[in-house]
């Protein structure tokens, strides 16, 4: 039983999934399937007003707009991958946090792939005179010879070919390369983290004042506590007995006596019922954010690029996890020793929206909630 109701209140914390994944996967698709349509309907467009584009060059053509478009769909995957896990509580504490938060991140890398690959946004205009490599190729030979230069006749598609030539920076070698490199350093900075001498340069920076008042101000701002008087966690009980869950009163009840039980078996005035991440509310939406996420968005750059570089090295890591050659790295949580502060958190939030009053309103909506939230029924 009691694995079941710390299950129920995991279900309930705000970095906790609640969007539909396949429906959040097919919108993001669609809208970005459709802004790929669009521009390749615009590439093949200018293409074939500036070179008359024969079949054979159409289809070299295609061959280089689906590389672009790889490019732009690895990296809106990448960002996806890492911004959804580093932004947890925005993304999934709303339906619509994570399909436009993709969407938009979708629309960004098809942008800035064709940016990068120098392709125009729109259509582009009709030249009135097209330009003739040959002629230009000609007339560069005849200026050469009025100012005494050695005559040489270049060949118009040797840019092309050098440029055909050069390696493209995600090349299979610079890639492995990099793999490797990621790997070596992550795992020498991990064995630099365990020194004595790292260790003790880090106590001491941690330990001036400056350093502990930064960080007491910092967690004031980020992370709540919950604490409860034998009142308010009888009024927790008995809301469960009076909606039918006649089990569920039955645990609270003795949890919370236990709880409440000091070592010599007196009792406590509060309990410190656990932790939680302070939110804000995002201006103009009723969407919520992490407070320490907020902080972090000004990183956002670095953490990106650090998430992205040490991914090859944290994927090693896993699999050395899992064959035990490597200890797990400690996680640091908030405390929720009880396993109900999200419970009696999503209590108090749905309290608030009947005013703060446990009335029979208030216990059919709670008790339509709880069987949302988990495979709840009376018992």
């Amino acid at each position: 039983m009691k694995k079941f109701y710390k299950l129920f209140d995991e279900n309930l914390a705000k970095d906790k999934a609640h969007y539909h994944t396949p429906h959040e996967r097919a919108v993001v698709r669609l809208v970005s399937g459709f802004t790929a349509a669009i521009m390749l309907g615009n590439d093949f467009y200018n293409k074939s007003i500036m070179n008359g584009v024969s079949e054979d060059k159409a289809i070299k053509s295609a061959s280089t707009k689906r590389k672009q478009e790889i490019l732009a769909t690895v990296q809106e995957a990448l960002s996806q991958y890492f911004l959804l896990g580093a932004f947890a509580s925005f993304s999934n504490n709303s339906q619509l946090g994570a399909p436009l938060l993709n969407t938009a991140l979708g629309i960004l890398f098809h942008i800035t792939s064709r940016l990068s690959t120098k392709r125009p946004l729109k259509r582009i205009d009709v030249p009135e005179k097209p330009q003739n490599q040959s002629q230009l190729t000609i007339n560069k030979f005849i200026g050469n010879l009025k100012k005494g230069n050695e005559p040489t006749l270049t060949n118009g598609n040797n840019n092309q070919e050098k440029e055909e030539n050069k390696k493209h920076l995600l090349s299979l070698k610079n890639i492995l390369l990099a793999t490797l490199a990621s790997i070596g350093i992550g795992f020498a900075f991990k064995g630099i983290k365990s020194t004595k001498t790292f260790n003790n340069l880090k106590d001491t920076i941690l330990n001036l004042d400056i350093a502990k008042e930064l960080s007491k101000k910092y967690r004031n701002f980020t992370v709540g506590e919950v604490w409860i008087d034998k009142n308010e966690a009888d009024e927790f009980c008995n809301l469960f007995g009076s909606i039918g869950f006649k089990n569920a009163k039955i645990y609270y009840t003795e949890l919370f006596k236990n709880a409440f039980k000091t070592s010599n078996n007196s009792q406590t005035q509060k309990i410190l019922l656990g932790e939680y991440e302070k939110m804000s509310k995002i201006p103009f939406t009723n969407i919520q954010m992490s407070r320490k996420e907020l902080l972090q968005i000004p990183l956002m750059p670095l953490k990106f690029a650090t998430e992205l570089l040490s991914y090859p090295y944290k994927a090693v890591h896993k699999i050395l996890e899992g064959l035990k050659v490597v200890k797990k790295p400690e996680k640091i949580e908030l405390k929720n020793d009880y396993h109900i502060l999200n419970t009696y958190l999503d209590f108090k939030e749905q309290l608030a929206k009947f005013d703060g009053t446990i009335n029979d309103d208030f216990l059919e909506f709670y008790k339509s909630h709880i069987q949302k939230k988990q495979n709840f029924s009376p018992e």
